[in-house]
């Protein structure tokens, strides 16, 4: 299944595609996941209006090919209470649900997009409750939430779907054991824990000196031809903050490059 951001803006060919994503996905940070500023829990992140420009409409997309579960055209109202409680708020919405098979022996995996503060949704989405929908397909134009140009995003699953998918429903991964091998889904990562030795080339014969030591636990998150991004293990918003190693990191496939 191939999924994409619920907005699309022009992509180039020589482009970072982890930064098109974000450019097309930009969070307001004061409607993050999984909590707010004001320490209330909050289901998924705040996208501000990326239109191209004032005369033409960023249309909201489905993510993924699935089955339309829910939709709702927006109140007339929405300046007005109960939508108006801390500013003009649209209550448009499509709920989609996907399906996938993830894994060497396939195991089907149920998710849901959720897209609100829409001020419109498209009458084929209105009048298709039940039926197909397309990757990319366009379900409205985002609307206002508390008196700002910004609509809700959110995926989410059943928790015994969540086990399916990453083998627990809560707590840490055990390192010291392996991990599986059957369901997967997502991307591969190499962790590096703390005091991993690091070489400036691949050691052969004599094995010297490391050039440094790691002093924190990093992880290769991010593929790009031979050379891999370290990251922190650490969670800024909804990403992760880019450590520099003191000498360059050949890829993982090579043997030999962490003893």
């Amino acid at each position: 299944m191939h999924i994409s951001p619920p907005i699309l803006l022009p992509y180039s060919p020589n482009g970072i595609f982890s930064d098109w994503v974000f450019q097309c996905m930009p969070v307001d940070t004061a409607r993050n996941y999984p909590v707010n500023p004001v320490g209330a829990w909050h289901g998924g992140i705040h996208i501000p209006h990326t239109d191209i420009s004032s005369a033409q409409a960023n249309p909201i997309r489905a993510i993924a090919d699935g089955t339309i579960i829910y939709a709702r055209s927006p109140s007339e109202n929405k300046d007005k209470k109960p939508l108006a409680y801390n500013g003009k708020t649209d209550d448009g919405c499509v709920l989609i649900r996907h399906k996938i098979l993830i894994g060497e022996d396939p195991v089907e995996f149920v998710f849901y997009s959720l897209t609100m503060h829409l001020k419109q949704v498209r009458f084929e989405i209105l009048s298709n409750i039940g039926q197909r929908i397309k990757r990319e397909q366009v379900l409205g134009t985002s609307g206002v939430v508390d008196g700002k140009n910004a609509f809700h995003f959110q995926i989410c699953c059943e928790q015994k779907m969540l086990d399916v998918l990453c083998g627990r429903i809560d707590g840490g991964i055990n390192i010291a054991f392996p991990g599986r091998v059957k369901p997967v889904y997502g991307s591969e990562y190499y962790y590096f824990p703390a005091g991993t030795p690091v070489y400036g080339d691949i050691p052969k014969g004599f094995v010297h000196a490391p050039a440094n030591l790691t002093t924190e636990d990093l992880y290769i998150i991010n593929s790009g031809g031979d050379t891999k991004t370290l990251r922190k293990k650490m969670m800024v918003s909804m990403t992760t903050s880019a450590v520099l190693l003191w000498a360059s990191i050949i890829s993982a496939k090579h043997q030999g490059l962490i003893p």
